[in-house]
């Protein structure tokens, strides 16, 4: 069995549902391994946090899914899931990225460390700053469109992994956030957690008003961003999402991969890496960059688990 904060392996226990390797973990308990393997020089390893709106593109496109194998910590980011678990007897922690980050930048994260943020816009990665007193924000704006540009997406990764930071926040939305987050870890020597978080960021900066806690605990925070957002979201609420009630008696059974489609897709990436678009990036020797390149098609095909205890966390200490 692996140990608990190996990079390559998954974080405790996990459970099977709709397709996906759920952690079994509440929120304390990923707040603390999230900032353990954050602080003890481990190789970059990440947190993906998937809701219906990951699971239907999922059950429609499957060749996502080494995407989520390949993550060391999956969350579950819906209560609408967590809801469908119970009606099959499954007990499903709901821990969402909002709240992962949330209590890092509250209870975990120093204002003088380096911190690493993947996506959104100056105006809130300037009001992040104004509100966490924040010192060293290293900011990647990633283009549009990154699902069909492998390019942007290794240029994405190279920025993370040259940066060291503690926590990479990756905001740029499914699926790409889950393959920078990827990409990240064929660099060798990257070191640190990447959290793909989609709208949290905003969330916390004030650009969007996150639903009430009484929503929240109702599972109704979908509701919420529907108001919100009624142009860019209604198909995702209400034509694509109740798509998994449908899904729900077929993915509890288990549903398959994909030989082509983003499996295809992240294999390019990994080429275009290795073919040295970031020489700067890749300093190992040669053999070493083709091991990185077969691990990560190794990766594709399997991911394994393992079962720890959460260990506890601390805020790292900066001066004055």
């Amino acid at each position: 069995m692996a140990m608990a904060f190996d990079g390559g392996s998954r974080a405790a226990s996990t459970i099977n549902f709709l397709g996906l390797s759920f952690s079994t973990l509440d929120l304390e308990a990923a707040l603390d391994h999230v900032s353990v393997h954050a602080s003890i020089g481990a190789p970059f390893a990440y947190v993906a946090t998937p809701n219906v709106d990951h699971v239907v593109k999922l059950a429609r496109e499957p060749s996502r899914k080494p995407l989520y194998e390949s993550a060391w910590l999956t969350l579950n980011d819906s209560r609408i899931l967590q809801a469908l678990a119970k009606n099959a007897g499954v007990a499903l922690p709901n821990v969402t990225g909002a709240d992962l980050t949330e209590a890092l930048f509250d209870r975990v994260i120093d204002r003088h460390e380096t911190i690493t943020i993947i996506g959104g816009d100056a105006e809130t990665i300037n009001e992040l700053k104004r509100r966490y007193r924040l010192a060293d924000v290293r900011w990647h704006a990633a283009p549009m469109g990154l699902k069909q540009r492998p390019a942007a997406i290794v240029a994405a990764a190279a920025f993370a992994a040259k940066q060291n930071a503690r926590f990479t926040f990756i905001a740029v939305g499914a699926p790409q956030q889950e393959m920078i987050a990827y990409a990240i870890a064929q660099h060798e020597g990257a070191s640190g957690v990447g959290l793909c978080v989609g709208a949290a960021l905003d969330f916390l900066a004030g650009r969007v008003e996150r639903a009430p806690i009484w929503m929240r605990g109702a599972g109704l925070e979908w509701l919420h961003r529907l108001a919100s957002e009624p142009q860019r979201l209604w198909r995702r609420y209400l034509v694509d999402g109740p798509y998994v009630f449908s899904l729900f008696p077929r993915m509890a059974r288990g549903n398959g991969g994909g030989e082509f489609g983003l499996t295809f897709f992240v294999e390019r990436i990994l080429t275009q890496a290795e073919r040295g678009e970031h020489t700067q990036q890749n300093r190992a020797p040669d053999k070493h960059r083709a091991q990185r390149g077969e691990r990560g098609r190794r990766i594709i095909a399997s991911a394994c688990g393992d079962e720890t205890k959460p260990a506890q966390h601390r805020k790292r200490q900066g001066p004055g």
